[in-house]
């Protein structure tokens, strides 16, 4: 049994893709710290009820359109072909900006109608932001599936540096709020994306692009895994909407703050998720299940590792870091951020294995894990958030991502076995997912 080392080539492409998260993670983070100094409590409450209502738009996009671009894009060799599906692809995510912002613009009349003008005013702001942040996305993971995070650096560095920039002349002004974050969100990504499609054009091809096809393909690997990734939302990011109902958009600041310096390591999370894609698919493609395993077991050793570190600098640092970071406002949350950050612990170790049941084509075990999660912070957090507030919320979240976390593992364990088994004894019996049968020609065809 050949195993791969997780070694300087790997290491090198993770490295550049975690700076390259870490850009737009800072970003997030100075925005977050200029709102919750400069709005207070309320109007970091704000975002972060609205923020993860992007995140479901990017997760759509990931699922359905880029991440089987990634496994897909190998077996279009020829460069017209490659060209054509590009395009198509790219048709999806066209089509996927209008329907998001349309929804926006339908939740920015609804707030306006019941007299929720500040809500109404965010929403108003993400939906025109919402297709550009959405086309960078969509640059920076097409540039990952080629494994070439250079790029993806070049690309969230330019798109950083030009928001910061613009929210510095927003706080300058004294009109620094969540509606004009967003929207030099989407000014920044609406620049950087333009230019990477103007210098990208003779790579994609619009006119008989096989669009169609290509989503029907698509749809078949991601159609779990779109379930998987809202559902992952819903259950990380249902407290502050939950809180802000309970008590106010103040207290929903509170415990935003406390899970943003909680989810500081998430550009690791999805930096490695952005490189572990394509290296499992090349793996499984090039030495089977065996070296997809050894991966995917590495992988969690050093992410479990680097997440138990700054568990532990969170402990010794949890009574004065969040008001350091977000002001007096913000005093109190100790508890809640130890228990969130102990929740980050789990969320990291169980991504790889994430992984790579999406790349043996087991979605669907992650959905059914990430539904546990759900059922669990909906069944503990109503009644955790009425009689503890924050800290009630923490622990749901808490108890989401164990069983999330341990039903993932367990899962990939069980096929993954099945998997190494039916390498050894030689059999080639297919695996029926949405009509993908998982055979040595099958994995040819979609590594």
């Amino acid at each position: 049994m050949r195993l791969p080392r997780f070694n300087l080539a790997t290491a090198s492409l993770a490295g550049t893709a975690i700076v390259e998260r870490a850009l737009l993670g800072a970003t997030t983070f100075a925005v977050t710290i200029l709102l919750g100094r400069c709005g207070g409590p309320a109007e970091l409450g704000l975002f972060s009820i609205f923020f993860p209502l992007l995140f479901i738009a990017i997760a759509v996009q990931e699922s359905l359109i880029t991440a089987p671009y990634t496994v897909y894009s190998a077996n279009h060799t020829d460069a017209q072909a490659r060209r054509g599906y590009l395009g198509g692809v790219l048709t999806h995510t066209l089509l996927l900006s209008f329907v998001t912002t349309g929804a926006f613009a339908v939740g920015a009349a609804a707030m306006f109608a019941i007299g929720k003008s500040q809500f109404a005013w965010v929403s108003a702001a993400l939906g025109v932001a919402a297709p550009f942040i959405l086309l960078r996305e969509f640059a920076r993971r097409v540039v990952y599936a080629e494994l070439n995070p250079m790029a993806a650096v070049a690309i969230s560095g330019s798109v950083s540096l030009l928001q910061l920039a613009m929210m510095a002349a927003l706080h300058w002004n004294g009109n620094l709020n969540a509606a004009s974050c967003f929207a030099a969100m989407g000014a920044s990504s609406a620049i950087v994306g333009g230019f990477w499609f103007v210098m990208n054009r003779r790579l994609i091809q619009f006119r008989n692009a096989p669009a169609a096809a290509a989503f029907r393909q698509n749809w078949s690997l991601g159609s779990w895994s779109v379930a998987t990734q809202i559902g992952e939302i819903v259950r990380t990011q249902m407290f502050p909407w939950l809180l802000a109902i309970v008590a106010n958009d103040a207290t929903a600041g509170l415990f935003g703050a406390c899970a943003i310096v909680a989810a500081l390591p998430t550009p690791l999370h999805v930096a490695l998720s952005n490189i572990l894609l394509p290296q499992f698919a090349r793996e499984l493609k090039e030495r089977g299940p065996a070296g997809a395993d050894g991966l995917m077991w590495q992988a969690t050793g050093w992410l479990s590792g680097v997440m138990a570190v700054y568990f532990a600098i969170i402990v010794a640092t949890s009574a004065w870091i969040v008001p350091a970071i977000y002001g007096a406002d913000y005093q109190g949350t100790q508890h809640a951020l130890i228990v969130l950050t102990l929740a980050q612990v789990f969320a990291g170790a169980s991504l790889p294995a994430a992984r790579a049941l999406f790349v043996l084509h087991r979605p669907e075990q992650v959905f059914y894990a990430h539904l546990v999660g759900i059922v669990i912070n909906l069944t503990l957090g109503v009644a955790f958030v009425h009689s503890w507030g924050i800290t009630g919320a923490a622990y749901a979240t808490l108890a989401g991502a164990v069983f999330k976390a341990c039903l993932g593992l367990w899962w990939y364990l069980v096929e993954a076995r099945r998997q190494l088994k039916e390498q050894g004894m030689g059999e080639l019996r297919p695996h029926a997912f949405g009509g993908i049968g998982v055979t040595e020609a099958a994995l040819e065809e979609t590594a």
